[in-house]
């Protein structure tokens, strides 16, 4: 199944030890029950040995109950939109008004960001022609 994969996968990282976790779309393609039972294992996996990760995700919810740290990156070329620091503890799914807050705030971010911003014209100035 996806999520014995992700296990496998996760494990095989960690067997390395590393200090630091790359994560790239970790969870995307598990079910929601598989995919909390990932998040929980990464925080006591991270807890435990003292690592750090690197997520990337596209899931605010996932980003907001992982992360101590939450960068939001946009526009081309990529650049950071905003930035929170999360000062919540672990677990965070009974912190529904606090998430919920933050949650906000990045989606307010992400759509003022993507809003078309106006096109402006580097024209020269015009000639002076004396009359």
């Amino acid at each position: 199944s996806g999520g014995m994969a992700q296990r496998t996968a996760l494990a095989r990282c960690l067997a390395r030890q590393p200090q630091v976790l790359l994560l790239d779309e970790p969870f995307g393609a598990l079910d929601e029950v598989t995919r909390a039972d990932m998040q929980h294992l990464l925080l006591k996996v991270n807890r435990e040995q003292g690592s750090a990760a690197v997520l990337i995700t596209h899931d605010i919810d996932e980003a907001l109950l992982l992360s101590d740290r939450i960068l939001l990156l946009g526009n081309r070329p990529a650049r950071t939109l905003g930035e929170w620091r999360i000062d919540l503890p672990q677990p965070r799914e009974e912190q529904v008004e606090a998430i919920g807050a933050l949650r906000i705030e990045i989606l307010k971010t992400l759509r003022q960001a993507s809003r078309p911003q106006p096109q402006t014209l580097d024209l020269p100035e015009p000639s002076h022609v004396p009359g």
